[in-house]
């Protein structure tokens, strides 16, 4: 698996509906939600890559989430065909400087 780091200058994500498998031994469900995530980072090239069924609960809305300028580590499988991880530092550097507001009654 790679990670790639940069500042995020898009990112668009796509529904993409597979056809009907007409075969009594389909390998996929057509209703499996599949998804295209174009993006790029700053000083690389656009990348497209899919999240796949299965992928782990809310990656598909800690992409939708991340804006642009935000710093982004996105790791992606061996032959780059699909996002495992998408970590948006930015966001997680915010919340360690948090000081929170524990013990506080408003």
């Amino acid at each position: 698996m790679d990670s790639i780091v940069g500042k995020l200058v898009f990112v668009d994500v796509e529904y993409v509906r597979t056809a009907r498998y007409r075969k009594s031994h389909q390998t996929s469900s057509h209703r499996a939600p599949l998804y295209r995530v174009r993006y790029q980072l700053e000083g690389n090239a656009a990348r497209e890559e899919m999240i796949l069924p299965g992928a782990r609960p809310g990656l598909l809305a800690d992409i939708r989430a991340s804006v642009l300028g935000d710093i982004i580590v996105v790791t992606v499988s061996r032959n780059e065909a699909r996002i495992i991880e998408w970590t948006n530092q930015t966001v997680e550097n915010a919340w360690h400087d948090f000081p929170g507001t524990f013990g506080e009654t408003d």
